[in-house]
């Protein structure tokens, strides 16, 4: 079968900027694209800048959708001024090209003309929800209301942010994406995110976690959702939620996106998830893996991966990158360091996510993390290796399902 239609651009060389204007790291042209075409936006970067005072800023761009811009802004006071060290960046949205597409740009800045922002281990991409057909995903689109969560008290309370229900999802499986965007005052008050969903269960775990101990600095934080759903039994739905730490304003929703795409859709989909703590010590290891996948088809893969940290001390760095039988599958990953801020106890997510055009060959793909040696053991967990064949899966292969209602906008307080 064919491949669904699908664009990539990355960018392996360290990028900086001295300027206080946006300037696109990569960008995809609309004269590749189809006119009034529904496209999935994903974009990645791990990106800071050299001031730990100053604020740098990431999006992405397009005329087609105005709004895309402003969902997109992830803003960030860094912890680190070295090139090597950042934050993670991670954008996943749908929009629906004009009657004349126009480009897609990857862009970044720093917010004062004298500092210089950078960025590395950059990847936009788009995939044709038109080309795959509305009866192969379901999304649900967060508005930005800039209420605050509700707060862990006696009882916790949780803010739905999205749900996807467990009726529609069924049985089958599915590849799930998604993103929160959270607006952070200037109170060091801390927040969790976190997406539940079924792994190969009848009821809810939590695939995701993400805790922040804010630093008393304004930032618009980027969470990134990675994830498998697949219900062995009953409606269990996909729920993306999060909550405040302490009563008073800090921790808001900015917004957010929720996407589950048919895993039978796709020519393959393999992955790799444990949920349970895994200690990073100074010695590389393989803390995630699909071993001897041989593709149906080859052709362009999303590979992606995604963990957070259980517990480490300030400041620690920690280094994560996918691997293809011993080989770094993306030219620099594996020299980046995740830096972990503030509380030993903090839950930061740290991904990574490129596009690799595989032969229909056999070999294994490893998630590989090691910390800086001179650093205290740092334990992972919810550790996710993802891998989505983009070709279709062939015929007959998948049935034929109606078409459920498209798209969702809700910010739910539970």
């Amino acid at each position: 079968m064919p491949e669904i239609n699908n664009f990539s651009v990355q960018e392996t060389d360290l990028q900086t900027r001295t300027a206080n204007t946006f300037d696109p790291l990569v960008l995809i042209a609309g004269s590749s694209l189809v006119d009034s075409n529904e496209y999935l936006i994903f974009a990645r970067a791990h990106f800071g800048g050299d001031d730990t005072g100053r604020r740098f800023e990431i999006r992405v761009r397009t005329e087609d959708d105005t709004s895309i811009a402003a969902k997109s802004l992830g803003l960030v006071v860094p912890l680190a001024v070295a090139t090597d060290e950042g934050a993670d960046y991670w954008f996943v949205h749908s929009f629906t090209t004009a009657s004349t597409a126009t480009d897609v740009f990857f862009e970044y800045r720093a917010q004062q003309s004298e500092d210089t922002v950078h960025a590395d281990s950059i990847s936009l991409k788009l995939l044709d929800l038109t080309d795959l057909g509305s009866s192969n995903y379901e999304e649900v689109i967060v508005a930005d209301d800039n209420v605050e969560y509700l707060i862990l008290g006696d009882d916790p309370e949780w803010t739905t942010l999205a749900e996807i229900s467990g009726a529609t999802l069924g049985t089958d499986e599915w590849a799930v994406l998604g993103y929160a965007r959270v607006d952070v005052g200037s109170t060091a008050r801390s927040y969790t995110v976190q997406l539940l969903g079924a792994d190969d269960a009848s009821s809810q775990s939590v695939l995701n976690s993400h805790y922040w101990e804010a630093r008393g600095t304004v930032e618009e934080d980027m969470v990134s959702v990675l994830a498998r759903h697949n219900a062995s039994s009953g409606t269990p739905a996909l729920t993306l939620r999060a909550q405040e730490d302490h009563d008073g304003t800090n921790a808001a929703n900015g917004g957010g996106y929720l996407i589950a795409l048919r895993a039978s859709a796709f020519a393959d989909f393999q992955h790799d998830y444990t949920a349970g703590d895994f200690t990073v010590t100074g010695t590389e290891q393989t803390i995630a893996e699909v071993s001897a996948y041989t593709p149906s088809t080859a052709g362009n893969h999303w590979i992606a991966a995604r963990a957070n940290i259980g517990d480490a001390t300030d400041n620690s760095r920690i280094f994560f990158h996918v691997e293809v039988d011993g080989t770094v599958l993306f030219t620099g990953d594996d020299l980046i360091q995740h830096t972990i801020a503030n509380d030993p106890t903090d839950e930061q997510s740290m991904s990574t996510a490129h596009m690799n055009n595989l032969a229909a060959t056999s070999a294994g793909y490893q998630l590989r993390a090691s910390r800086e040696s001179t650093d205290a053991d740092i334990a992972v967990e919810n550790r996710w290796l993802w891998m989505l064949n983009l070709n279709a899966a062939a015929a007959g292969a998948a049935a034929v399902y109606p078409p459920f209602p498209r798209r969702q906008n809700r910010s739910v307080r539970m």
